[in-house]
């Protein structure tokens, strides 16, 4: 089954695993090492930038190495920047995403184009705005263990761990699990008829399409 990953493929310690049940969240890593990945080519964007620890996006910097700034008082009025004719042009956030084979050609070509933005609050009660982008990609094949969100739909015996609602299955049960939840999805994001939701895919939240592999090799 294809994966893609934005960064490098080996297996890092992840700061934030825990087995406190109370600071346990949705994205929170269910083991002590591993990386986070997508099942391509459903990409969720947000989580590039959104959960910290991951290492997934780098700081864009000009010609001297300098990261790119905006410069704001308390109230997001600009003071300055130093951001020039170099500065990559971006798609905005909210008019892309991957979601859906058909689109996945152009959407790959736009996404490096993509970045999020990092707001830091400094003492005198400034923001600096920095921008990030993401690492180079890489897509790939695994067929062992790993870590998927619980779609409902996984049959208790195929589980071989939880960590709160993360679930751990082999991969030829991950892709039957997933294929019904893009399906219920599709439906439930149009009229109820698969045949008319809105696009190919519909739109309805790709977050949970994230998965976590302890050792791709």
């Amino acid at each position: 089954m294809k994966f893609i990953r934005f960064g490098g493929l080996s297996s890092v310690k992840q700061k934030g695993y825990t087995n406190d049940e109370s600071k346990i969240y949705d994205h929170t890593p269910p083991a002590r090492r591993g990386i986070y990945a997508f099942t391509y080519p459903y990409v969720e964007p947000f989580l590039l930038g959104g959960i910290s620890g991951k290492g997934e996006q780098v700081y864009i910097k000009n010609r001297k190495g300098e990261r790119y700034y905006t410069k704001m008082d308390k109230f997001h009025n600009k003071i300055e920047t130093n951001i020039d004719k170099d500065f990559p042009k971006s798609n905005s956030y909210n008019r892309y995403y991957i979601n859906g084979e058909e689109r996945v050609q152009k959407a790959e070509q736009n996404f490096m184009k993509y970045f999020t933005d990092k707001w830091i609050e400094q003492p005198d009660g400034t923001i600096m705005e920095y921008y990030m982008k993401p690492l180079p990609r890489h897509i790939f094949d695994y067929n062992g263990e790993l870590w998927c969100h619980n779609f409902n739909n996984v049959k208790s015996e195929k589980i071989l761990a939880r960590h709160g609602d993360w679930i751990k299955v082999n991969v030829n049960d991950f892709e039957k699990s997933l294929n019904k939840e893009r399906l219920r999805n599709r439906v439930e994001s149009g009229n109820g008829d698969i045949n008319a939701t809105r696009k190919v895919n519909g739109y309805y939240s790709i977050d949970y399409f994230e998965v976590f592999i302890e050792k791709v090799k």
